[in-house]
């Protein structure tokens, strides 16, 4: 049975996340989310945007997100895991001043081997998406309470 799980963001995930080296981060490139068709239109004006800046409101923006990945043993398992974490770098800004960088970090532990870590990434993302969707259509139809994935 293969795997893949978020796991809590602990202090030693980030310390381990933290002491790893340059080398092993990779800049993630997010897939695109579908192909156009016929000809590409232009994006309407970004109404909300305008709004979060004229009223001032806190706004996290992603800059760049980087993975990598590790061994590690949860204290109560027999095996080690590999755990592959994604640092997001954001930008907190308050209408339209920028107030400081911050960094946040996600990580997924998994026993499966052999795939890239970003494949890794987008299979526990597209999980994620499906049992958002399931929450919001679950209205009595056991069909969609379940799902599992393939590797």
């Amino acid at each position: 049975m293969k795997f893949v799980f978020g796991i809590d963001a602990m202090p030693n995930l980030y310390e381990i996340a933290e002491k790893l080296p340059p080398e092993a981060w990779k800049v993630l490139v997010r897939r695109v989310k579908h192909q156009v068709k016929t000809e590409p239109r232009q994006r309407p004006e970004n109404v909300k945007q305008q709004v979060v800046e004229e009223r001032e409101y806190k706004d996290i923006r992603l800059v760049k997100e980087h993975v990598a990945e590790f061994t590690y043993q949860p204290g109560k398992c027999q095996n080690a895991y590999r755990v592959v974490v994604v640092w997001k770098e954001l930008e907190v800004y308050e209408g339209q001043k920028k107030l400081f960088d911050d960094s946040l970090c996600f990580f997924y532990i998994t026993n499966v081997e052999g795939k890239p870590v970003e494949e890794i990434v987008f299979a526990a993302n597209d999980r994620c998406n499906q049992e958002n969707l399931h929450s919001q259509l679950k209205s009595g139809v056991r069909s969609l309470t379940a799902r599992w994935t393939a590797y």
